[in-house]
């Protein structure tokens, strides 16, 4: 064998010091971390029931209003930001002055001081996508069950077939 291919071979049969498993990981990372991982989960939970609820007050308080993911994701940011959020794209910027008073107005109510997390973004993504999910399936299947219900407690159908 070359000399270079057993040099290389004697490397890979030796084992190096940054090899982990899971257990090693574990106990190496989550004791020092395991406070700000549960401070961090505890805001995003606190952040995507303030989003729901200020998505709601919205659509109440609004006189015409538009519900998609940008509008969710808009709200998730002013949440977190408040006014110091500055998307740099137009279409961001123009849901923010859309959004901005009435975030506000629900931060006063409820009394919801901004966490301002740093390098929110990607938290940001998925709670926009897991909402709009959810909002999407809750209107497709219980709404429709419950319009379905009203219909025929209205019409004094008892679900027999005619």
């Amino acid at each position: 064998m070359p000399p270079k291919k057993k040099q290389k071979l004697e490397k890979l049969d030796k084992p190096t010091l940054h090899t982990c498993n899971k257990t090693s990981f574990a106990k190496a990372f989550l004791p020092n971390y395991h406070q700000r991982l549960l401070d961090y989960i505890t805001i995003i939970h606190q952040l995507t029931n303030h989003a729901s609820h200020a998505l709601k007050f919205y659509i109440l308080s609004a006189p015409t209003f538009t519900v998609n993911e940008e509008t969710i994701e808009a709200i998730l940011y002013l949440l977190n930001k408040g006014e110091a959020w500055h998307p740099r794209k137009e279409a961001k910027k123009a849901w923010r002055d859309c959004l901005l008073p009435y975030v506000q107005w629900y931060c006063q109510i409820i009394g919801f001081a901004h966490p301002n997390l740093q390098g929110e973004q990607q938290s940001v993504n998925y709670l926009t996508a897991s909402m709009m999910m959810n909002l999407k399936v809750n209107v497709q299947e219980h709404f429709m069950q419950m319009l379905l219900q009203y219909i025929n407690l209205w019409l004094d159908v008892k679900g027999q077939k005619q």
